[in-house]
């Protein structure tokens, strides 16, 4: 059985030559794995390893014993950049924290690689992987209920702004500035799941968006001009 590109997740087994140990091993070999045993930061040996692995073009499945064992930032990214699917057996201990990884597959039965690993396991041990999964999924809806809130309000703002500036030339209709806040708010809330403070992408919509804005007022102010103008004339 392959495993997709891009895929994150555990697999559970023992460090010493138990029956999950054994679990491990017909895993790997399940999904076609390459072992990475854990490399000490004074182990030079099996850093080039790891170098020469990740300088390969074939696509490859690497299962580390812990999430940090891999210390070597610059080894991560290039993980990341190559999306292979890198599997942690967290100190063969799934009960502990998940690694900050986005792109991770959260635990659950219906995992095709954790369907194996998982099956084996007691009632109680899955409850709490399923708690785990819970709490991290909710977490989640709660920050992206919290970026779309605050990106409805960055839009409401701005409707108010503009709204201000159109009355001084009686031009620009709110109906309009609301169009446009409405579509900031869609690219912020589309294009970025998360919306941290100096996003580039969200920067560079924000000043399209501001472009855009203040084009069409200019826009409105000198046709509304040009009318006066004529009326004036006739």
């Amino acid at each position: 059985m392959g495993v997709s590109s891009n895929c994150f997740g555990y697999i559970s087994g023992s460090e010493n030559y138990s029956g999950k140990a054994y679990l491990l091993n017909k895993t790997i070999k399940l999904i076609g794995a390459t072992l990475v045993t854990p490399i000490k930061r004074e182990n030079s040996k099996k850093k080039e390893e790891l170098n020469k692995i990740l300088a390969s073009d074939s696509t490859r499945t690497i299962v580390v014993p812990s999430w940090k064992d891999i210390y070597d930032l610059k080894a991560m990214k290039q993980l990341y950049e190559k999306h292979w699917a890198v599997i942690i057996a967290n100190e063969f201990k799934l009960e502990k924290a998940l690694p900050p990884c986005s792109g991770m597959y959260p635990f659950r039965d219906d995992h095709p690689v954790m369907a194996h690993a998982m099956r084996n396991r007691t009632k109680m041990e899955r409850s709490v992987l399923g708690r785990q999964y819970e709490n991290v999924k909710s977490n989640q809806n709660k920050r992206n209920l919290e970026e779309s809130v605050a990106a409805t309000k960055h839009a409401k703002d701005l409707v108010e702004a503009f709204f201000e500036i159109s009355k001084e030339h009686n031009t620009l209709s709110k109906v309009k500035i609301c169009k446009i806040a409405n579509d900031e708010k869609n690219l912020r809330t589309r294009k970025t799941n998360k919306a941290p403070k100096g996003n580039p992408i969200l920067d560079r919509n924000f000043k399209r968006f501001l472009k855009q804005a203040g084009q069409e007022i200019a826009w409105a102010t000198w046709e509304q001009e040009f009318k006066e103008q004529n009326s004036k004339e006739t």
